[in-house]
């Protein structure tokens, strides 16, 4: 009898305490074209919630200002492979230049993300899976309360953290509220096991 090769190169499990959406929820808001429920500003990266919340009080993104890389298209366009390497060494030039010139504006910015990060003590995460186009889906984490496992590796639960504090639940509904999050299609909160496949 030969082996079935499994058609899955990596899975992982996810135990968290947190807020998650039913899939076909999500999906159904997205066959509509719907915002997604994170509530955040359209082409952002979702996972930098923080983002949101630092521009609300007035930061200022330093990297908004940063020189843009040269598009394929404009090096498509060059037939001459020195030519199109010169066009990729003056942009790292003048983007290192931009760099040490705001250096203090990106600290700034960096340090105002850790903190805002750490006072929340909540983040996004993502399941799903990535296979012939799969779909991901956002979850809402209380930073650490994930216990997880990858490639069938059996792992022992932490069963002390199972008994959260009231801090926990007072994080995420703060989170909720100030982001504006939807939590109208949520499946459940609390404690919650999700996959990842790629």
């Amino acid at each position: 009898m030969t082996a079935i090769e499994p058609a899955v190169n990596f899975a992982s499990a996810e135990l968290f305490f947190g807020i998650a959406w039913d899939p076909e929820y999500l999906d159904a808001r997205a066959e509509k074209g719907e915002p997604s429920v994170l509530g955040l500003a359209a082409g952002d990266d979702e996972g930098a919630w923080w983002k949101t919340l630092l521009l609300g009080q007035g930061h200022v993104d330093p990297w908004m200002s940063a020189p843009l890389p040269p598009t394929p298209e404009a090096i498509i366009r060059v037939p001459d492979p020195a030519e199109d390497q010169a066009i990729q060494e003056a942009y790292l030039a003048e983007f290192r230049t931009w760099r040490d010139d705001h250096e203090v504006e990106i600290d700034t910015w960096r340090r105002a993300a850790r903190l805002i990060q750490d006072d929340y003590g909540v983040d996004v995460g993502w399941h799903g899976s990535t296979i012939g186009g799969g779909t991901r889906y956002p979850h809402l984490f209380v930073v650490g309360s994930i216990q997880s496992t990858s490639q069938w590796e059996p792992k022992p639960v932490n069963t002390e953290m199972l008994e959260p504090g009231e801090s926990w639940v007072g994080r995420l509904e703060r989170f909720v509220d100030d982001l504006q999050i939807d939590v109208s299609g949520a499946v459940a909160r609390g404690w919650l096991l999700t996959a990842n496949l790629a």
